[in-house]
């Protein structure tokens, strides 16, 4: 998979105001880990009309060196949009 391919490997779906935030930059902190701050609740999955221009609207986000052996994702309003869930799951299924 090239750099302009690369999808999260390590997704966090929580709910707003329970610390998915903070969560999220204490596992950025990880040299093994990336997250990239402006793709942390990136309505990828839960917002129908960017979901349909395909995954190259959230892999932007990840475009990184190899030396990391996980790229991190996250969105606090994943659970409560119906089909959401399952965006996810089709996209990322590991």
């Amino acid at each position: 998979m090239s750099k302009s391919q690369i999808l999260p490997t390590v997704f966090i779906v929580g709910a707003q105001k329970s610390g998915t935030t903070t969560i999220y930059n204490w596992l950025s902190q990880h040299p093994d880990i990336y997250g990239n701050p402006a793709s942390k609740d990136f309505p990828f999955f839960s917002d129908e009309d960017i979901f349909q221009k395909g995954w190259g609207e959230l892999s932007k986000f990840f475009s990184v060196e190899a030396e990391h052996q996980h790229v991190l994702g996250g969105e606090a309003n994943l659970m409560y949009v119906p089909g959401a869930l399952e965006r996810l799951f089709t996209t990322i299924p590991e």
